[in-house]
């Protein structure tokens, strides 16, 4: 995807998106998604994530009350109600838990 000018980006939602100059050639950019570039990329960032492959919503809620944003007793199904809703109890723009989404079993060197 380098070779068409794509870089991928972290979204503050977690998501990745990725930029491109303005001359990409659209019919490039497709057949390498097609061929499967982008969720190559996807997989390779989720493997390094999470790489035991945890439950999403158990290692989010241990490290949103390890960064003491929520109380001790916040627990998976919380995380799970409010993620789906939308309507999360903590401030959601919070470098904490962008710190959580990014990173929640603490794996980076970063």
């Amino acid at each position: 995807m380098t070779d068409l000018g794509l870089t991928n980006v972290k979204l503050k939602d977690g998501e990745w998106g990725y930029t491109r100059p303005v001359k990409t050639d659209e019919a490039a950019v497709d057949k390498c998604l097609q061929d499967g570039g982008a969720r190559v990329l996807l997989i390779r960032d989720a493997i390094a994530r999470n790489p035991e492959h945890l439950d999403e919503d158990e290692i989010m809620a241990k490290c949103l009350v390890r960064q003491g944003i929520v109380p001790k007793s916040y627990t998976a199904k919380q995380y799970s109600r409010e993620s789906e809703s939308e309507n999360f109890s903590f401030d959601f723009d919070s470098p904490e838990f962008d710190k959580c989404n990014d990173d929640p079993l603490g794996l980076s060197d970063e």
